[in-house]
């Protein structure tokens, strides 16, 4: 084989290293809250919150770790929202103009309201309910840092989503 075919097929190998190396993000998907328990994926600096129904089920997530961005879909038992419920603020109509607003790329889980900030302007129609949740993570150096994260949840299906911006 010649060296130019060589040095070519080095470079391309390289390129494609380092575009395959900067999307630091996945897709999971776990059949209930202890199998997401049991993969360490619930928690302080984990994609998924402790303040999840224990009934949650179906449970599918997207996660950027650069960014710290993390999408999910979870279905859950409506007797159980309790542990999720204490620790939100519903939102108003005038808050929600507020709200950051990263859409996912190509999930077809996520809701359609919830894109590109369109949730905005027809979330009233389309029986989501819209929660504002701080996420506090503490570091090993022990400081903290609490971010706000939101929860959307459509009650006639056991639904919720959650996201961090």
């Amino acid at each position: 084989m010649p060296s130019s075919q060589i040095m070519t097929i080095c470079i391309c190998s390289v390129l494609a290293a380092l575009v395959l190396g900067c999307d630091e993000s996945g897709d999971l998907y776990y059949s209930d809250f202890n199998a997401a328990m049991s993969d360490g994926a619930i928690g302080n600096a984990r994609p998924i919150p402790d303040i999840m129904p224990r009934s949650s089920r179906e449970i599918q997530v997207r996660y950027e770790v650069d960014s710290s961005r993390a999408w999910l879909r979870f279905k859950f038992d409506r007797g159980d929202v309790d542990s999720l419920i204490n620790h939100v603020q519903e939102l108003t109509t005038s808050e929600l103009q507020n709200v950051t607003f990263v859409s996912p790329r190509n999930l077809k889980w996520w809701p359609e309201e919830l894109s590109n900030n369109t949730f905005k302007g027809s979330v009233s129609d389309s029986n989501l309910k819209i929660y504002r949740y701080y996420k506090v993570t503490e570091y090993e150096d022990g400081h903290r840092e609490r971010e706000a994260s939101y929860f959307a949840v459509h009650w006639p299906s056991s639904t919720a989503y959650y996201w961090i911006p």
